[in-house]
């Protein structure tokens, strides 16, 4: 890899001042980037971008960037990068500067995942990956772990998915409808999130993405094994893994109308008491009985049907802003309230999509001597269940999600609905 020099070798021999002259125009530019001289083709993608210095921080070396390819960047997915893909050219000298990273291929085989379908069977495959730069500490050319990672499009990755941060990356899909994002198309697409749950947007080629030379410590989790090996693990290569505290629990609507808030903050395995949490700018108090925030209303006040805002203060820790959406009450349509079900038979179960849920639970539990009972995940508003062989009085309760838990927040909205059947011969 060829890099760049404030005073770059020239070839001989030169026509008379013209050496001094190219000097001349490599000094006003103030250093900049190095190419490599063969031609690789046309590129299928460039990402055009910007580097910027943070105020404090210094470049010991040459800048070099990569992209590193992931199964994803969700924490309940957290690996390491699949392949690094690095452009020959690198900067130096004054920032910001401009850049530009050309894909002239697409990404390996070993950095792409499956896309599967309702039966489990690959039908596609696809890659995430977010732009990093570099100092090449042990010089081998080659993005390690023991390499300084200066800045990165989607900060620390996985670690660093329930920041508010806007983050930039590229995904590569086979097909347009790999990832369920609308307007994509067959190979490279820029895409931003705003948030940790809001959805990416599409955004042009030509958007410049703003990668700025923070030199965080937390940079090297992104190459760090043992950041990997849990979810639990608070420290790894020196740094703290999470920036944000955990934080598990619930905003329910319940089936009589009442609504309550049910949210535990942890950190190390152990709940932190000392934290507080803020829903839609109400404090919730902490229960020391629960070992956990605790809300109970009659009526929906603080808890509000729809979009809430919880906001988690803890000590060490940066705040945690997620937006948490509670359905509204739906009905089951089928089977309607006292219906006869057969037992052992199949019984299809049917409700009303309520806004804001994006999977259902469904259970039926019969009220006889051994309880049993079947219950179903699904992601749209009906499901089949085989009943059990056993007879008695039951319940079948439908409960609608707006998200099932991710990882390191998993704090679910949920409205619930419950009817009584009779199960017979």
């Amino acid at each position: 890899m060829r890099r760049s020099s404030c005073r770059p070798p020239l070839p001989d021999p030169l026509p008379v001042g013209a050496r001094e002259f190219l000097l001349v125009l490599v000094f006003l530019a103030g250093c900049g980037p190095a190419v490599t001289g063969h031609h690789k083709g046309e590129p299928l993608a460039t990402l055009s971008g910007q580097l910027r210095l943070a105020e404090g921080v210094s470049v010991n070396s040459d800048v070099h960037l990569s992209i590193a390819w992931y199964p994803d960047l969700n924490p309940t997915n957290a690996t390491l990068p699949r392949d690094i893909t690095t452009e020959e050219v690198s900067f130096s000298g004054r920032f910001p500067q401009d850049f530009r990273f050309r894909l002239y291929a697409p990404p390996t085989a070993a950095a792409r995942a499956p896309v599967l379908d309702e039966q489990g069977q690959q039908r596609s495959e696809f890659a995430i990956g977010q732009l990093i730069a570099w100092e090449d500490t042990d010089g081998d050319g080659a993005l390690t772990r023991v390499d300084r990672i200066l800045g990165a499009s989607s900060g620390a990755g996985a670690f660093d998915f329930f920041a508010n941060n806007r983050r930039d990356v590229i995904a590569w899909v086979r097909r347009e409808d790999d990832l369920g994002l609308a307007g994509m198309h067959r190979g490279y697409n820029r895409l931003r999130f705003e948030g940790p749950f809001a959805p990416p947007t599409l955004v042009t080629d030509d958007t410049v993405v703003p990668l700025t030379l923070s030199g965080d410590p937390r940079l090297a989790l992104l190459l760090c094994p043992e950041a990997y090996a849990s979810s639990d693990v608070e420290f790894a290569c020196g740094v703290r893994v999470w920036s944000t505290p955990g934080v598990s629990g619930s905003l329910s609507l319940q089936e009589d109308g009442r609504t309550d808030a049910f949210v535990a903050v942890t950190a190390d395995g152990a709940v932190l008491e000392t934290a507080t949490l803020r829903l839609n700018g109400v404090e919730v108090p902490f229960d020391p009985n629960s070992q956990a925030h605790v809300l109970f209303e009659t009526t929906p006040s603080t808890v509000r049907i729809g979009r809430n805002e919880l906001v988690v203060s803890a000590p060490g820790y940066e705040p945690t802003t997620l937006e948490v959406t509670v359905p509204p009450r739906f009905e089951v349509t089928a089977p309607r309230a006292g219906t006869q079900l057969t037992a052992g038979s199949d019984a299809l179960v049917e409700w009303t999509a309520p806004a804001g849920a994006t999977q259902f639970s469904v259970s039926l539990n019969i009220d006889a001597p051994e309880f049993p009972s079947v219950s179903d995940f699904v992601g749209v508003p009906r499901a089949t269940l085989r009943v059990p062989d056993a007879v008695g009085p039951a319940q079948l309760s439908v409960v609608a999600f707006d998200r099932l838990g991710l990882g390191r927040a998993a704090v679910a909205g949920l409205s619930t609905r419950t009817i009584a059947l009779d199960v017979v011969r």
